[in-house]
């Protein structure tokens, strides 16, 4: 007996944008998969929720990548100010 409610069991659009995005550009990444979570079913929510956390994992990434490179620009800078005051 069917009681006539369809429900959607597939993916949205937006949730798919959403990990795209997470990779790409996790700070788009991340609100895309906020407003999933809030709006969502509960498929696309399970979407929302790696996208989040794949959003944050890169930008986690990002930054020890840019604090790395940001010492190594630092001491380069230094040796080169110590080379030309000698």
């Amino acid at each position: 007996m069917s009681t006539g409610v369809v429900q959607d069991k597939s993916y949205s659009g937006l949730s798919i944008a959403a990990i795209i995005f997470a990779v790409f550009s996790p700070l788009i990444g991340l609100i895309l998969g906020i407003i999933v979570i809030s709006n969502g079913n509960a498929k696309s929510k399970s979407l929302g929720k790696a996208a989040i956390i794949v959003s944050v994992a890169i930008m986690v990434v990002y930054v020890v990548v840019y604090l790395i490179f940001g010492a190594y620009l630092m001491a380069l800078v230094q040796s080169l100010l110590q080379s030309v005051s000698h």
